[in-house]
C-alpha cells in the first residue's frame, strides 16, 4: 500500500477538479501496411525501375516502425505505442499488427519513427524481444550493435539492355543504419474508433516514392549511414502515407 504524507505544493493555476463520473471507452486497433508502386499493387520478383530508369527486381525490402502515436483531428495524441516494434516486411503475405486498446475517438494522424531510437539500436538481438531479434536486420560489420532500419536487396540491370539476367546485371545492397538515419513521419488518415470494436488504420509504401533520385547501377551497395542511404530514408517520409 502506498501512503502519501505531509507532502504540498502550490499551484498557480490549480487543475480543475476531476469528474469522478466520466467513463472512458476504448476500442482496439491495428496498422495495416500494403506495397504499392506508383499507386499499383507491388509484386515481389517483378521487374520496377529505380529513380534513374534502371530496371531492378526486389527480393528484400523490410523496414523498422516504432514509436507510434495515434492523433486526433485537435492535434492531440489520443495514446502512444513508445514500445512497440513493427517490421514490415514486402515479401510476408499479410502485415497487419494489432496495437491493442485504444480511445474512442476519430484517428486524424499517425506518427511513427522509421527505424528505432539509440536506446534500441545498439542492443542486442539475441537477448531481444521479437521482431528486434531478427539477426537478418542487424548490421554486424560494425563493432558498435546496429540495426538495419531499412534492407533493400536485389539485382539491377547493369548493362542497360533491358533485363536483369546477364553476368553483368549486379546485386544491389542497401543498410541504411546508424543513429544518424533515423527518421520520423507524420501521415493522414481518418479512422473512427467506436467503444467495443476494432478498427484498421491502412498504410501505403509507395516503391515508386521510395526510389525517387535513387540510382542503384552506379551505386549498388551502401550500408551503414551513406549519403545514398539517407536518401532513401528521406524518401521513406514521403512513401508512407495514409489512406
Amino acid at each position: 500500500m502506498w501512503v502519501i504524507v505531509g507532502v504540498a505544493c502550490k499551484r498557480e493555476d490549480p487543475l480543475p477538479p476531476k469528474d469522478m463520473n466520466t467513463v472512458v471507452s476504448n476500442g482496439t486497433a491495428s496498422l495495416r501496411f500494403t506495397f504499392t508502386n506508383n499507386g499499383s499493387p507491388m509484386v515481389m520478383d517483378s521487374v520496377y525501375s529505380d529513380g534513374v530508369g534502371n530496371l531492378i527486381r526486389i527480393d528484400k525490402l523490410k523496414f523498422f516502425i516504432s514509436d507510434i502515436e495515434l492523433i486526433d483531428a485537435d492535434h492531440v495524441g489520443m495514446i502512444g505505442f513508445e514500445e512497440t516494434y513493427l517490421l514490415i516486411d514486402a515479401s510476408a503475405q499479410d502485415n497487419t499488427f494489432v496495437l491493442g486498446t485504444v480511445p474512442t475517438g476519430h484517428v486524424h494522424q499517425v506518427h511513427v519513427m522509421i527505424g528505432l531510437a539509440p536506446s534500441m539500436n545498439h542492443t542486442d538481438p539475441l537477448y531481444a524481444p521479437a521482431p528486434l531479434n531478427s539477426t537478418d536486420m542487424h548490421w554486424r560489420d560494425d563493432p558498435p550493435a546496429q540495426f538495419k532500419f531499412l534492407n533493400l536487396e536485389g539485382r539491377v540491370d547493369g548493362n542497360a539492355d533491358g533485363d536483369l539476367d546477364d553476368p553483368e546485371d549486379v546485386r544491389f545492397i542497401r543498410y541504411c543504419a546508424t543513429d544518424e538515419l533515423v527518421r520520423e513521419t507524420l501521415f493522414h488518415t481518418s479512422v473512427d474508433i467506436a467503444e467495443g470494436d476494432h478498427a484498421t488504420i491502412e498504410v501505403d509504401v509507395d516503391l515508386g516514392v521510395l526510389m525517387q533520385g535513387v540510382d542503384l547501377r552506379t551505386t549498388p551497395v551502401a550500408v551503414g549511414g551513406d549519403t545514398a542511404n539517407g536518401t532513401l530514408m528521406n524518401n521513406m517520409i514521403l512513401a508512407i502515407t495514409g489512406e
